[in-house]
């Protein structure tokens, strides 16, 4: 992305958030797995459980809410694509209102809001799902990083789904069927991005929130919820590179030597029209 700036537009700088968002999570939370699990638990100290569950609890909202975005963004661009160069306009924005939100939830604890806290699987630290004084807290992260994004995820993708059902039923205008593709490229890859982040999450929010309002869960089963839950920031790169042929194509120019030329749209010209995907968005 930094080096190839065919590929910096609004929409990719904002996909780019999730991604620098996942590679600090695996480069930061990764080893401290490796080495407390080599150490038979936790045995680094509160500090460093402090920091260690700050770092994932915010990149991990980050990536929540990279997600909530880039399903949003898709279903304006299918259903309300002339709003779609105003918001796109606003990446930077939209960026760190991203982090502010995320740092919304990964900083109370550190006021006393709840705390960062060894899991029972002593492997990480993360905010403490078992202590009853701060149910209020458990609840709001609960609600506002897991519960309104899935709903989310779930309205806008079923509509998504829907409309490229329709659209394929569909005679195409030949002119407009590489727009038509590249749209429907685009929505399959955050569709996609989106059903890897719920299978992989949906088994650690389950565990956390029986945790929450049932009761305490043997440690055993609590292990592979943690586990499998960061093994999410390991598909979307793959899913970037796999479904994005203009980056493919970027990297085989850049092979052969050829020099490339900056095309970062301007998001609010006006004159655009309501192909906005083709000008705008990864030209997959």
């Amino acid at each position: 992305f930094s080096l190839f700036l065919q590929l910096q537009t609004p929409f990719n700088f904002v996909l780019m958030n999730l991604i620098y968002a996942e590679f600090l999570s695996a480069a930061y939370g990764i080893p401290v797995d490796f080495a407390a699990s080599f150490a038979y638990g936790w045995k680094f100290g509160k500090v460093f459980c402090i920091i260690t569950g700050f770092i994932l609890t915010t990149t991990g909202m980050v990536c929540i809410f990279t997600l909530t975005y880039l399903t949003v963004h898709r279903y304006f661009c299918v259903f309300h694509p002339f709003f779609v160069s105003y918001v796109e306009s606003k990446y930077i924005i939209i960026s760190s209102t991203i982090w502010i939100l995320s740092l919304s939830i990964s900083i109370p604890p550190l006021f006393g809001w709840s705390t960062y806290a060894p899991e029972s699987s002593g492997m990480s630290c993360a905010p403490s799902w078992e202590d009853e004084k701060y149910l209020m807290y458990l609840v709001y992260i609960l609600t506002v990083g897991f519960i309104i994004p899935s709903f989310i995820f779930m309205y806008t993708s079923f509509s998504i789904i829907c409309c490229m059902k329709k659209t394929m039923l569909e005679h195409r205008v030949p002119k407009r069927k590489n727009a038509q593709d590249r749209k429907a490229r685009i929505n399959r890859m955050v569709l996609l991005m989106v059903l890897c982040f719920q299978v992989c999450w949906f088994p650690y929010a389950f565990v956390s929130m029986y945790r929450v309002f049932i009761g305490d869960v043997p440690v055993i089963y609590t292990v592979f919820p943690v586990q499998f839950a960061k093994s999410g920031v390991c598909w979307n790169p793959f899913i970037y590179i796999i479904m994005n042929k203009e980056f493919k194509k970027q990297m085989v120019l850049d092979k052969i030597g050829i020099p490339m030329q900056k095309t970062f749209p301007n998001a609010s010209d006006p004159t655009m029209n309501e192909n906005i995907e083709s000008q705008q968005s990864i030209k997959l």
